[in-house]
C-alpha cells in the first residue's frame, strides 16, 4: 500500500439537484396511497422513526 487515497469523481451540482427533485416527487406519489392505509398516527409515527421531523 502506499498510503495514496484515491477520491471519488466528483458528482456535479445539477445532477445533485435533479436526484433531489426525483426524491421528493416520488415520495409524493407513495405517499397518497400509504397516507389512507395507515393513517395520521401512523405516518408522525413513521416519520419519528424515520428521523425526520
Amino acid at each position: 500500500m502506499t498510503g495514496r487515497s484515491f477520491a471519488p469523481a466528483p458528482v456535479p451540482p445539477g445532477s445533485l439537484g435533479v436526484a433531489a427533485m426525483v426524491a421528493v416527487q416520488l415520495a409524493s406519489a407513495l405517499s397518497v396511497h400509504v397516507i389512507p392505509a395507515v393513517g395520521a398516527a401512523g405516518i408522525a409515527w413513521f416519520r419519528l422513526s424515520a428521523g425526520r421531523s
